[in-house]
C-alpha cells in the first residue's frame, strides 16, 4: 500500500442488471505520498472519507483519527496494515483501496501455504488469513472484495490445485449476516448487502464455480441463500439461488467429465439437497479447488469454513504418494520419499516439500507439481534462499534424465 509518485485507483461502481450487479470502473489520479497541509478533493468516497477523519487536517491520519468509531482491536490492526512505510501515520495514498498496478506483486508477496487447506491467495492486500485450531478463518475489512468478472475478481481464497474428476466438500460454520445499509459507499446506490462464505473451483479470473452460503440484506429485510454460480469467458452460465434457513451447512462440487454436480447439507451430511446438473466448457482441464469469501459492506466480513475435503483420484501424484507411503500413515518420511533417488537430490526435494518443517511430507504437500515453497515467501527453502534449491532447477524423481518438473515415475 506504499504511495507511488503517481498511482491509479480502481473504484467500482455498481448499477443494477436482472438479479446481478454490473460493474464499471473509475479510475482516478491519487495524489503523491504525504503533503502535509493539503487537502485532497473528495472525488472518491474514500477520498472523502479520508478528509472527515483528518480533523487537524495536516494530510496524514494518527490512529486516534482511523479509529474513528470502529472497534478498537480492529482499528489497530488495521491501521497496522495501512501504515506501509511505518510511520505511525496513514497518508492518502495508504488510506484509499490498493491501485490495480500493484495487485501482482501484492498477490505474490501475501501467498503462503496453509497446511491442510492449500496456498493462500489475496490479491487486493486487505484480508487476514488463518487457522484456528482447525477452522479456517478468513476476515476481510470495509472492502470490495469478490469474484464477479463484471465487478472484481479480487477475493481472498486457499486453493489447491486438482486435475481430472474430483469431490470438494467443505462446512461453512458461521458468517457475519450481512446488516441494513451497510453497503460500502464506493458502490454507489446498490441496495444489497452480501456476505459469502464459498466453496470454489477456479481456473482464472474469467473460469470459475462459486458454490455459497450467503447473507443478504435488501433495505433490512435479511435473507440467507445456498447459491451456485458457473462463470465461463467471464459470463456467467449457471445461477441458481435456493432460500435456506441460517445455519451451518455443507458444500459439495463434484466434477465427472465435462459434468459438473453440486448438493448441499443442512443436517451435517446426514441429507443432501441435490441442484441441477451442468455442462462444463471451460472448465474441464487442471483447476484449483478451496475456499473464498464476497464482501460488499464496512465494517466487512468474518468466515468460518471447516474440513475441507479434496478427493482427485486421477492426479498421479496421489497414486504416487499412495505407493511410496508403505506404512499408511498418511505422510511419507525421508527414507519413503527417497525411493529410487539420489540421497542427495531426495534431501533437497524433501525439505523443499516439507513446508512446515515436521520432518514429514503430507499428501497436500506432495500433490502440487511446484513444491509449495517456491511460492511461499515465509519459507526458508523460498527462491533467492542462501540454501536450497531455486526455481531455476527441476525436481527429478530418479537418476534417469533430468526433467523439466518432478514427475510421478510410471
Amino acid at each position: 500500500m506504499a504511495s507511488d509518485s503517481s498511482k491509479l485507483i480502481e473504484t467500482p461502481l455498481l448499477t443494477k442488471s436482472g438479479d446481478q450487479s454490473t460493474a464499471v470502473s473509475e479510475i482516478a489520479e491519487e495524489p503523491p505520498e504525504k503533503h502535509k497541509g493539503e487537502k485532497a478533493k473528495p472525488d472518491n468516497p474514500r477520498i472523502a472519507k479520508f478528509v472527515e477523519l483528518d480533523t487537524d487536517q495536516d494530510g496524514q491520519l494518527t490512529l486516534a483519527e482511523f479509529s474513528g468509531d470502529r472497534n478498537g482491536k480492529d482499528a489497530h490492526k488495521w491501521f497496522e496494515r495501512r501504515d506501509a512505510d511505518r510511520d505511525g501515520f496513514l497518508s492518502l495514498g495508504e488510506f484509499v483501496p490498493t491501485s490495480a498496478p500493484q495487485a501482482a506483486s501484492q498477490a505474490a508477496a501475501s501467498t503462503r501455504f496453509i497446511q491442510g487447506w492449500g496456498a493462500s491467495e489475496d490479491s487486493a492486500g486487505e484480508s487476514t488469513v488463518g487457522l484456528q485450531g482447525t477452522t479456517l478463518v478468513i476476515t476481510t475489512p470495509d472492502a470490495y472484495v469478490d469474484n464477479f468478472p463484471p465487478g472484481k475478481v479480487n477475493a481472498p481464497r486457499v486453493l489447491q490445485e486438482v486435475v481430472g474428476d474430483f469431490t470438494a466438500e467443505v462446512k461453512v460454520t458461521h458468517l457475519d449476516p450481512s446488516q441494513p445499509n451497510s453497503v460500502l459507499a464506493s458502490l454507489g446506490s446498490f441496495p444489497t448487502a452480501y456476505h459469502a462464505g464459498v466453496l470454489l473451483v477456479r481456473a482464472n479470473d474469467k473460469n470459475f464455480i462459486r458454490f455459497e452460503k450467503g447473507s443478504k440484506n435488501t433495505m433490512g429485510v435479511h435473507a440467507t441463500t445456498c447459491e451456485l454460480q458457473v462463470w465461463e469467458n467471464g459470463k456467467r452460465t449457471l445461477y441458481v439461488p435456493e432460500d435456506i434457513e441460517d445455519v451451518v451447512i455443507h458444500l459439495r462440487l463434484e466434477r465427472l467429465g465435462d459434468l459438473l454436480l453440486s448438493s448441499f447439507s443442512k443436517d451435517d451430511g446426514k441429507t443432501w439437497k441435490e441442484l441441477p446438473q451442468h455442462k462444463l466448457d471451460k472448465l474441464k482441464g487442471t483447476v484449483k479447488v478451496g475456499v473464498s469469501l464476497t464482501n460488499n459492506t464496512d465494517p466487512g466480513c468474518t468466515v468460518k469454513f471447516q474440513d475441507l475435503k479434496v478427493s482427485n483420484a486421477q492426479n498421479p501424484r496421489i497414486a504416487k504418494f499412495i505407493e511410496l507411503d508403505k506404512n499408511r500413515d498418511g505422510q511419507l518420511n525421508l527414507s519413503e520419499f527417497a525411493e529410487d533417488r539420489k540421497p542427495e537430490e531426495a534431501e533437497k526435494w524433501f525439505r523443499q516439500r516439507d513446508v512446515d518443517g515436521n520432518g514429514f511430507v503430507s499428501l497436500l504437500e506432495y500433490t502440487p507439481s511446484l513444491p509449495i515453497s517456491m511460492t511461499n515467501p515465509d519459507s526458508k527453502d523460498a527462491p533467492g534462499s542462501k540454501v536450497g534449491p531455486t526455481k531455476s532447477q527441476n525436481e527429478q524423481p530418479s537418476t534417469a534424465k533430468p526433467s523439466t518438473s518432478e514427475s510421478p515415475k510410471n
